[in-house]
């Protein structure tokens, strides 16, 4: 007897997001988590704020308002994988914004969050960008941006395998007054 294979999930882009489309259902790994204070609000609340990274390598911040945090905190950890759906689509705004993305995500109470074992999402939303660019921003400029080093050598190797496979690797060195790293960026091609 054949066995049947559950259909494949197709999970929605976050690059797709927008307001008007209030379906979507996203897998998605917690690249941080942490409390906020809700400015907007009296009497010294915090929001639950996460940045959320998908299969592409695309970002968005999530947000959990105040009176949902007891219900999202403990089943959303950071570092873990989830289905996430049922969320309203806002613009991104605020005084600080941890993503480029023109939208954010706003839990509510029928919001879904749903542990996935897909471990092939990225574990790190790293972007590199150049000090011109970071210097050029203005005061006004409301994302992000940690300054972690400057990377000084860049190598690109191929090792070949007995099968015939082919990895490709991407090794650069990052220097800072603190800390001397390496890097390494593996790409697997056929």
């Amino acid at each position: 007897m054949a066995m049947s294979k559950l259909p494949e999930v197709q999970f929605d882009d976050i690059m797709a997001v927008n307001p008007s489309k209030t379906n979507g259902v996203y897998e998605v790994r917690v690249l941080k988590k942490w409390k906020a204070a809700d400015y907007l609000s009296s009497g010294g609340s915090s929001t639950l704020e996460l940045v959320l990274i998908d299969k592409n390598g695309h970002k968005i911040q999530a947000s959990i308002a105040n009176d949902l945090v007891a219900a999202f905190d403990d089943q959303i950890v950071e570092g873990g994988v989830y289905e996430i759906s049922f969320v309203n689509v806002v613009f991104n705004f605020g005084f600080h914004l941890p993503s480029y993305h023109r939208y954010k995500f706003d839990f509510n109470e029928n919001s879904k969050v749903v542990p996935s074992s897909n471990d092939l999402l990225p574990t790190y939303g790293l972007s590199l960008i150049s000090f011109e660019s970071v210097l050029k921003r203005r005061s006004h400029y409301r994302n992000l941006v940690d300054v972690i080093g400057v990377v000084t050598s860049i190598n690109h190797d191929k090792d070949f395998f007995p099968d015939g496979s082919v990895a490709e690797s991407v090794t650069f060195k990052l220097n800072d007054q603190r800390f001397l790293g390496f890097f390494v960026v593996y790409c697997v091609c056929s």
